[in-house]
C-alpha cells in the first residue's frame, strides 16, 4: 500500500514538473527569457584604463565611438585597437590609423566601423577589444584585453 502511494505521488508531481519545465523551455526557445536582454549596458578594460564614454550605431554597418583614459601613471604609445563582434565569424576591424601618443591621465577617443557586423537597432550586441601599446620610456608591447556590451543606437 506503501509503495502504491509513493509511486502515485511521483507520477503526479513528476508531470506537473515536466510540464513546467517544457513550458520554460519553450520560453527560452522563443526568446522571452533571454537573460542577456535584460543585462546592463557596461564597458570594461583591462586595469590602467578606464572607459569614459560609449556609443554603438548603426543599421548595417558597426560604429563603435569610444572614449578611455590612460590611467598607468606613465605616457604610453597605442600602437594599435582591434575590434571584433563576439559571436560573429571574421568581424574585425583595425581602428587605428597611425601609433598615437596618450600621456598620463590624458583621455583618446577614436570611431571604428566594422562593415557589414550590426545585429539590428535596438539589439545587443558584445564587442571585444584588443589594444597594444607599449611604454614611452620601454620597449616591449603589451596587449590588453577589453569588452563593451551595449545596444546598437541608430
Amino acid at each position: 500500500m506503501r509503495g502504491q502511494a509513493a509511486t502515485e505521488f511521483i507520477m503526479t508531481y513528476g508531470w506537473a514538473i515536466l510540464a513546467v519545465m517544457v513550458s520554460i523551455g519553450a520560453l527560452a526557445y522563443f526568446g522571452v527569457l533571454n537573460p542577456s536582454e535584460y543585462l546592463p549596458e557596461r564597458c570594461m578594460m583591462t586595469s590602467g584604463f578606464n572607459c569614459k564614454e560609449f556609443a554603438v550605431r548603426g543599421a548595417d554597418d558597426l560604429t563603435l565611438q569610444l572614449r578611455f583614459e590612460n590611467k598607468l601613471g606613465q605616457s604610453i604609445r597605442v600602437e594599435s585597437v582591434n575590434i571584433s563582434v563576439q559571436g560573429t565569424i571574421e568581424s574585425e576591424s583595425g581602428c587605428l590609423p597611425s601609433p598615437t601618443v596618450l600621456k598620463n591621465d590624458d583621455i583618446s577617443s577614436f570611431d571604428c566601423t566594422i562593415d557589414g557586423a550590426s545585429p539590428g537597432i535596438g539589439k545587443k550586441v558584445k564587442l571585444n577589444i584588443q589594444m597594444k601599446y607599449s611604454p614611452l620610456q620601454g620597449t616591449y608591447n603589451h596587449t590588453i584585453n577589453g569588452e563593451i556590451q551595449t545596444k546598437v543606437q541608430s
